[in-house]
């Protein structure tokens, strides 16, 4: 299938399946202003020509030598304050750059920063329920009086931290959507997972201990290079991220199964370690999944804003001299 190049007007540029490019004109997911070149073409033209496939294969023959496609086979991009010509007039009777750019189909900015505040306030419940439990514990053991007191108090933190885990659990799987959708539109071929799979992954038993990991995989490997990443073979945080996940949703399993057939004070405390391995996995895996957010965030956008991060080099490179 043929490879669509479309320019932007920050002088950059992005490829796409011809199939992808015609789906997202009429989405309408690239800007009116873009340009685009298919190859045997004499010259960029600005994407408002384009005339669909569909429509191609009616036109005829006389028609196709037509170096201007009819108006009605056009794609209509609304009002636009710029016309075709200045769309096209800042790549006119120059070369094209090859500098390789992309863009967002959606900035995730401010999502992300919303789910990574909700991850550490999630962070925050999970160490204030962890010291109820062993407060609970400590109960149990040396003083009873204590104890109807610290269950109200321990109930009403892991209220608040199933509200949290909830919350955030919404945020994260807008922000997978969200990534994964970006991901797809820096033109990266052969994604096993769309955007709707990418989540809906994570609600089929069974093929949940393994789709959302190849979701979060692939969704990692473009961000780092779109264009090469099905030969990126790198081993990264998502790996240690999914392990530990699934070690804590086994130990959160063991643990619930056990504490049902605890009926004795000596049952209880025996778990005290299971407890701790419980706590100390989710805060384990909390913390990988801020990371691994903000590297695939990060990644993302240094293929939207490389000037951005060439000068933050630029500076780091004048601060060291100095």
């Amino acid at each position: 299938m043929a490879t669509v190049h479309v320019g932007y007007s920050n002088d950059t540029e992005a490829e796409f399946e011809l199939s992808q490019f015609e789906s997202m004109l009429f989405d309408r997911r690239l800007p009116s202003d873009a340009i685009y070149w298919i190859e045997g073409m004499a010259e960029w033209k600005s994407i408002a020509d384009y005339v669909p496939t569909a429509r191609r294969t009616n036109v005829p023959v006389a028609k196709k030598v037509n170096s201007e496609p009819a108006e009605e086979d056009r794609f209509d991009f609304g009002s636009d304050d710029e016309s075709d010509d200045a769309s096209t007039s800042d790549f006119g009777g120059r070369s094209r750059s090859k500098k390789k750019g992309y863009r967002y189909v959606n900035n995730p900015k401010w999502l992300t920063m919303i789910l990574v505040i909700t991850l550490i306030g999630t962070v925050g419940l999970l160490i204030a329920d962890t010291w109820a439990a062993l407060g609970i514990m400590d109960a149990v053991k040396l003083n009873r009086r204590a104890l109807p007191e610290r269950l109200k108090h321990a109930g009403l933190i892991d209220i608040m931290l199933k509200v949290g885990v909830v919350l955030s659990g919404l945020v994260f799987f807008t922000w997978v959507f969200r990534a994964s959708d970006n991901s797809h539109g820096f033109g990266a071929k052969r994604m096993q997972y769309s955007p709707g799979w990418a989540v809906g992954s994570w609600f089929i038993p069974i093929a949940n201990l393994v789709w959302p990991y190849q979701a979060i995989k692939e969704v990692y490997l473009v961000s780092r290079d779109p264009k090469n990443w099905k030969k990126d073979n790198v081993v990264s945080i998502v790996e240690f991220w999914w392990i530990i996940r699934m070690l804590s949703v086994c130990t959160v399993i063991y643990n619930t199964m056990m504490l049902r057939g605890a009926k004795t004070q000596q049952e209880i405390m025996a778990l005290l370690p299971v407890v701790l391995a419980v706590y100390a996995l989710a805060f384990m895996r909390i913390c990988l999944e801020i990371t691994m957010i903000c590297k695939i965030a990060r990644q993302q956008d240094m293929l939207v804003n490389p000037d951005k991060y060439d000068k933050e080099k630029l500076t780091a490179i004048e601060m060291d001299i100095e």
